[in-house]
């Protein structure tokens, strides 16, 4: 299998998306961790080989997004919110407070644009990250 994964402009909010193309399948997505837009074009697999393939496309609006890293992680995780789930994502965020090392929404604001929120802790840059560990424990410095 192989692809080619690239940094688009999203047709929402006009920050930079993921985007990737499976050259075989022909299967494409683009996903922004902004506004949580989410565009995807998939193969449905028929029983006989010879059929030609059929596709569907989906286009989903975005209703921001959320990362999170846990204490028990390295990387963080990233995920878009369906309608009317913000709600939910906060709770969880207070109810598991004490296993988090930041917690981030994006929201839109009323004058459109989409702003990142810090619900807890500080969301380290990456000349904040402390890797120096990493590298003793594999021979280095």
């Amino acid at each position: 299998m192989s692809s080619v994964q690239t940094k688009v402009e999203c047709p929402q909010c006009k920050r930079q998306a993921d985007a990737e193309f499976n050259t075989r399948s022909r299967e494409e997505w683009i996903s922004c961790g902004h506004c949580g837009y989410l565009y995807e074009t998939k193969i449905h697999q028929s029983k006989h080989a010879s059929a030609t393939p059929r596709y569907t496309r989906r286009e989903t609006l975005g209703y921001g997004s959320a990362r999170y890293q846990t204490k028990t992680c390295i990387g963080y995780q990233r995920f878009s919110f369906q309608k009317n789930k913000r709600g939910r994502y906060v709770q969880w965020v207070l109810d598991n407070a004490e296993s988090l090392i930041f917690a981030t929404m994006t929201i839109q604001q009323a004058d459109g644009d989409w702003r990142e929120v810090e619900l807890l802790g500080e969301v380290p840059s990456e000349q904040d990250i402390d890797d120096s560990h990493i590298r003793s424990e594999q021979g280095g410095e």
